[in-house]
């Protein structure tokens, strides 16, 4: 059985990377975050698409905290 996955690029405020790679973990298979760009705070995140809505779910719940905006990469 292979998985999708969804690729997601946001830009956080760099001084929540770690705070957001936390709480990630939390949520054990939820995403994986990896930093793009430290300075602008741009991190890509691959979600499993069975677990999308979860990570929506999430991600409303701290998006303030972490002044994430989703970046177009295409």
């Amino acid at each position: 059985m292979s998985l999708t996955f969804t690729k997601l690029y946001l830009n956080i405020l760099p001084s929540k990377i770690s705070l957001f790679r936390f709480l990630l973990e939390g949520y054990d298979g939820l995403a994986v975050l990896t930093t793009i760009d430290v300075k602008r705070g741009l991190v890509r995140l691959l979600i499993p698409e069975s677990r999308i809505g979860e990570f929506w779910k999430l991600l409303d719940a701290i998006c303030q905290e972490l002044s994430a905006k989703q970046v177009n990469t295409t």
